[in-house]
């Protein structure tokens, strides 16, 4: 392929194959025979030298089939940047590598032809995909949250499939819908501080600093329903999450996957998770603490507020706690004034701890 010669097969059957030339009164041809004590062929005689004009000569080698321009790019399918292969990236290597040129539907054939050989073709694999189903069963996850945009379709299909489960809204889309709406950055800037507002007071504090500053911003986030977006009205747990970055870093790492057959992204999925459960697993096992390394943290810095703090009890389970003129109420019993997403005792409660 490289010196753009073609051949014409002149005989083939289960004892000879005899090639020459495509070009006529060029010397070069192959003969090779079957030896009788197997399946392999003998070469009895062999002349590489070619006598073609050099007009005769060109670039659209026929030798080059979708079959052997596919076992040829198989071990590149998936390129450096993580995408597939596409037929332009074909048709450009053919032309890098052995100075050949290709037309795109080959290029597309080959490229079919390759992924069938690695990764089965996609008839195959949906035949199979019934029999993954039955193996991962889908079962019940108690308190499991969705964070999606508004869109009431999605909502809809998660109530029928998953009846005990919560939907709420990806903060990040209704900042961008807000942003929209009012042509106003400044108003995501202060939305930002309503929807990440970890107690009561902080969020009637933002909300009205917002009423104040855009009435009808103001309404419009009312309108949508604080329990969907802000974290403080959340019922359930969401706790840090307020976007669906998890969900965008799932579909980064499955950006070449995706392009595959359906059983073999399927399979992807699951050894992804099975590796990523594995190093968390690991991971917990050289724990030093009962929570992990960030919780940790959070209530160390919470200790060490509780220096600065004044504690009186008022009851077994009550206690009035104080610094300069802030004042606020525990009770232990009541699981009052403790973190209702993290589920980490506030600072509050370590001051009488």
């Amino acid at each position: 392929m490289r010196q753009n010669f073609e051949w014409n097969v002149k005989r083939s059957n289960k004892t000879t194959l005899h090639l020459i030339c495509l070009m006529d009164n060029c010397t070069w041809k192959l003969r090779a025979v079957r030896r009788d004590e197997g399946t392999y062929f003998q070469v009895r005689s062999f002349v590489n030298e070619h006598t073609c004009p050099l007009e005769e000569i060109h670039r659209r080698h026929r030798q080059a089939s979708a079959v052997i321009i596919g076992e040829v790019v198989v071990s590149r399918l998936q390129q450096p940047d993580g995408r597939l292969m596409c037929s332009k990236d074909i048709i450009a290597d053919m032309k890098t590598m052995y100075g050949i040129q290709i037309l795109y539907s080959k290029a597309h054939q080959a490229m079919q032809y390759a992924l069938s050989l690695t990764y089965g073709t996609y008839e195959e694999t949906f035949k199979l995909l019934s029999s993954f189903g039955y193996m991962v069963p889908l079962g019940h996850i108690d308190d499991l949250v969705f964070i999606s945009d508004r869109h009431a379709s999605i909502e809809g299909g998660i109530s029928k499939v998953f009846h005990d489960a919560t939907h709420t809204i990806c903060y990040w889309h209704f900042s961008e819908n807000v942003k929209k709406q009012f042509h106003r950055n400044d108003v995501a800037a202060i939305m930002d501080k309503v929807a990440r507002s970890y107690t009561e007071l902080k969020y009637n504090c933002h909300m009205e600093e917002l009423r104040n500053f855009h009435k009808n911003a103001f309404n419009y986030v009312i309108e949508a329903g604080p329990h969907k977006w802000s974290r403080v009205h959340y019922p359930e747990r969401r706790y840090r999450v307020m976007t669906t970055n998890v969900a965008e870093g799932i579909n980064s790492c499955l950006k070449f996957a995706r392009q595959l057959p359906m059983l073999t992204l399927a399979e992807f999925i699951r050894n992804m998770l099975q590796k990523l459960f594995y190093v968390r697993h690991r991971t917990v096992q050289s724990m030093r603490h009962q929570l992990t390394d960030a919780s940790h943290l959070v209530i160390l810095k919470h200790v060490e507020k509780c220096a600065y703090m004044t504690v009186n009890p008022v009851d077994w389970n009550i206690f009035s706690v104080k610094r300069s003129m802030k004042h606020w109420t525990i009770d232990l019993a009541g699981r009052l004034a403790r973190a209702t997403n993290s589920k980490l005792t506030c600072f509050h409660v370590h001051t009488h701890l």
